[in-house]
């Protein structure tokens, strides 16, 4: 997925959001924006929210906080109708790994 996109769900769906510290957030949205971004600087900024990712999936600590934010984005989706297809796909794969973080992996 092209890394624009990735930060665009970044600034768009707030469950998402709420998985990462906000300065990452704001540093990916910041190096993914800037067209003086190197190469190099665009990929730490991704393995940086993406090793976030897997720690909150992972982290026992942070399990309440990853089930709010999936049942609170399944909701919502659930309750919309202009699904497309990584909602959709979310929402499956939600009904197929309750609890999963990688769920969110299709953002």
């Amino acid at each position: 997925r092209p890394l624009s996109e990735i930060s665009n769900f970044l600034q768009t769906v707030p469950e998402l959001r709420a998985l990462f510290d906000e300065a990452s957030v704001q540093r990916f949205v910041d190096v993914v924006s800037a067209p003086e971004s190197t190469e190099n600087e665009k990929k730490m900024v991704l393995k940086d929210v993406y090793m976030q990712m897997l720690h909150v999936s992972n982290r026992e600590a942070d399990k309440p906080k990853l089930d709010a934010q999936i049942l609170a984005l399944s909701t919502r989706l659930q309750n919309s109708s202009q699904l497309n297809l990584t909602t959709s796909t979310f929402l499956d794969l939600t009904q197929q790994y309750p609890g999963d973080g990688g769920c969110f992996q299709v953002f």
